[in-house]
């Protein structure tokens, strides 16, 4: 089990833990892993960072969204879920949450494109919408189908 200490902290009580997103760091030491946790019918989210060359977890975050897709970027690791907000995390270390979030204009994405030249972030999901953010997260534009 790849995840056995994510969202099972109580072993008295039965968890199930899925793997949504992963992403390997340029230098492929690392890679970085989101998805959900389903504890007594309630679901919540991960983020965790996997050291490639000891195949183990060194850091996980519990998140109240389920994440959907996670990507390395110029600043960090971006994220997104199920609550409509992009994450930016420690690219070193996710153990205390996410550094930065913000707002899109969909309620919930599922894929995060980067482009490696220029590293502009386009974020796509629920609702029809595309959010494009610059490399240091400032929003730059949302396109909407008419």
């Amino acid at each position: 089990d790849l995840l056995p200490s994510v969202g099972n902290k109580n072993k008295n009580h039965s968890s199930s833990s899925w793997v949504s997103s992963i992403d390997v760091s340029l230098d492929e030491s690392w890679a970085v892993v989101g998805g959900g946790v389903e504890k007594r019918s309630t679901e919540s989210g991960f983020v965790a960072l996997l050291n490639m060359q000891n195949r183990s977890i060194s850091t996980h975050y519990e998140t109240r969204e389920i994440i959907q897709e996670v990507a390395y970027c110029s600043k960090g690791i971006a994220s997104v879920g199920n609550n409509g907000v992009l994450s930016v995390w420690n690219a070193l270390d996710v153990s205390e949450g996410a550094t930065s979030r913000f707002r899109l204009s969909s309620p919930s994405a599922y894929s995060i494109s980067i482009n490696p030249k220029t590293q502009m972030i386009a974020i796509g999901g629920a609702g029809g919408s595309v959010d494009c953010f610059s490399q240091y997260f400032t929003k730059t534009c949302s396109l909407r189908r008419s």
